[in-house]
């Protein structure tokens, strides 16, 4: 009996995923394709009795691909093995749409099961384990698969037609006519006006794989979270939270369905008939002075070379785990699923926010405002106290983030890109990354992003940035911020920053100090006596924090953005700014 490692993958990831216009969908396809990794790991551990190595199958997210030994009698069982496991997932992703339709009393459409079907791709390879040489083997099977997904398997399908309203990719196979509209899609099929708007609204029209992303509670049941909150709820949730502590009487209230933009709606004398369980809210909210902001944070992120730590290379692993890279992976895939727990059933949670995946090693999740800056540091020392690999290397693993900041009816779509696009850019601050990017999408159309790497000096940024809200809010006016933009902006060059010849670090500071000086406001419950030593100690606090964002910064329009950045989010949060 020979050893084979076996490894398997299902494509495409990102675009399955993040082709969202609900949150619901983004959180579906999520655990769509967790779920399908699970049922291929599971049955190659039942029936092929194999040695699951990476992740550790008892996350409740799981990645898209997983590792595995399996013992072959027979080399020729091999390729009957891998298609057996490949159609496994297949079948299941076909069986979805199939159900989904029966229970919501549906026509099967004659292009739903190949649009399922051709959308997702899965590929697998077997490696024999020879000499028990784990390290080569595991870079031989990388590489095999790697090659085998330039040679792609698909069939073609014709696509001509009004594209859904989700992906703008495939054609419309489902929807429901907007109210006091004819509108009819010849090649589609049309749905009852009493089907639920959260499986379809008016008009809204879904191709194959949005349409199973939306109904797939009628596939999951009750282990599926069929109520996942909107981006205006996320956004709301601290509100709502303090209000169930100022009056019990409402978490009975919040529990019921009503539309959450309404509270906005209400709030900006936008809409003056709505849902009373609403209204009923709003009234609280405003009986009890509780402050919220239309705006909310998604929080991504991925582990720094995760490739190149899992397949042993270089200098990161010491050498005899190298010749035994088995070991690590056992040990990695353990921690990454002990921190994944952590961070979703203990770190974001509400009313922090909620969150969409956590694989160990990458995340996805919604934060309310409150608490952005608490989730993050969280989260990162966490990672570092939990995914210790002390035992097997001299580095540590390290994670890069990228956030963004948007307003609760921004599109889905254009805020996940963004998340995404700081991440990179948060990846390519320098070569050992360890970094989070912040971009903030104001609902006027205006975006202003920065980067800094976690800790500078054993200083954390995140502490730096809270530290900046709280000064602004307390103590100083933000009049400095623009005093800066005013001064230095018409100075930069096209690459953010100014010649060091003409300005210097001191010159930046001691004009930092003057502007901060001018914009604090004296506080007249402090005796008199004390007045100037207590200005003295908060003008040294800010210069100190100040002075540390800046002189990490990769430029000064960096620095400059998370000022505004600092600014806004007080301004949203601590403020009971308008919607």
């Amino acid at each position: 009996m020979s050893q084979y490692l076996f490894l398997l993958t299902i494509t495409p990831v990102q675009s399955f995923i993040e082709t969202a216009r609900k949150t619901q969908d983004l959180y579906a396809g999520s655990y769509i394709l967790s779920h399908l990794c699970r049922l291929g790991m599971e049955k190659a551990k039942d029936n092929y009795n194999a040695e699951l190595l990476f992740p550790d199958i008892n996350q409740k997210s799981l990645p898209n691909r997983f590792l595995a030994i399996l013992k072959i009698e027979n080399e020729q069982d091999l390729e009957k093995i891998g298609f057996d496991l490949e159609n496994t997932i297949y079948k299941e992703l076909t069986n979805m749409p199939l159900q989904i339709t029966t229970c919501l009393n549906l026509p099967v459409h004659k292009d739903l099961l190949k649009q399922v079907k051709n959308y997702l791709h899965i590929f697998w390879a077997f490696w024999p384990l020879e000499n028990k040489d784990y390290h080569e083997t595991y870079k031989n099977i990388e590489m095999f698969l790697a090659s085998t997904k330039n040679v792609r398997r698909f069939s073609q399908l014709s696509e001509v037609g009004q594209k859904c309203s989700v992906s703008g990719e495939h054609n419309v196979l489902y929807y429901k006519k907007a109210e006091n509209s004819n509108k009819t899609i010849t090649t589609a099929e049309a749905v009852s006006k009493d089907l639920p708007d959260k499986y379809l609204a008016p008009g809204e029209a879904l191709g194959g794989i949005a349409f199973v992303k939306r109904c797939a509670d009628k596939f999951f049941g009750n282990e599926y979270n069929s109520s996942f909150p909107s981006t205006a709820r996320i956004a709301l949730m601290d509100a709502y939270s303090k209000l169930v502590v100022e009056d019990k009487k409402y978490l009975e209230v919040l529990e019921k369905e009503f539309e959450d933009p309404d509270i906005f709606n209400l709030k900006n004398k936008l809409k003056s008939d709505c849902d009373p369980l609403a209204k009923e809210v709003f009234d609280g909210l405003e009986k009890y002075k509780i402050n919220y902001s239309p705006y909310y944070a998604i929080v991504l992120f991925d582990g720094d070379n995760m490739g190149t730590w899992l397949s042993g290379k270089g200098h990161k692993l010491k050498k005899r785990f190298q010749e035994s890279l088995k070991e690590f992976h056992l040990h990695l895939s353990e921690n990454l699923g002990c921190f994944a727990k952590v961070s979703e059933e203990k770190i974001l949670i509400p009313p922090r926010g909620v969150t969409v995946y956590a694989g160990g090693d990458d995340f996805l999740g919604f934060v309310n405002l409150n608490y952005l800056f608490e989730v993050l540091k969280n989260l990162r020392e966490q990672f570092s106290e939990m995914v210790d690999i002390s035992e097997f290397a001299e580095a540590r693993l390290t994670f890069s983030a990228g956030v963004a900041v948007a307003h609760y009816k921004t599109p889905l779509k254009y805020v996940l890109s963004w998340a995404r696009r700081m991440e990179k850019e948060a990846k390519n601050i320098d070569s050992k990354k360890d970094a989070f990017g912040l971009a903030l999408i104001k609902h006027s159309g205006e975006i202003t992003k920065n980067v800094y790497k976690w800790q500078y000096d054993g200083k954390w940024t995140t502490d730096l940035v809270s530290k900046l809200i709280d000064y602004i809010n307390s103590d100083f006016s933000p009049s400095f911020i623009r005093t800066l933009h005013f001064e230095f902006a018409p100075l930069l060059s096209d690459e953010g920053d100014f010649d060091p010849e003409n300005i210097t670090d001191l010159m930046v500071k001691s004009e930092i100090k003057r502007l901060i000086g001018r914009a604090y406001l004296s506080n007249s419950d402090i005796p008199k006596g004390q007045q100037k030593e207590d200005k003295d100690k908060k003008i040294n606090g800010l210069l100190d924090c100040l002075w540390s964002l800046y002189i990490n910064s990769s430029s000064f329009d960096n620095f400059l953005s998370v000022l505004d950045f600092a600014a806004f989010i007080e301004r949203e949060v601590k403020n009971n700014a308008q919607a």
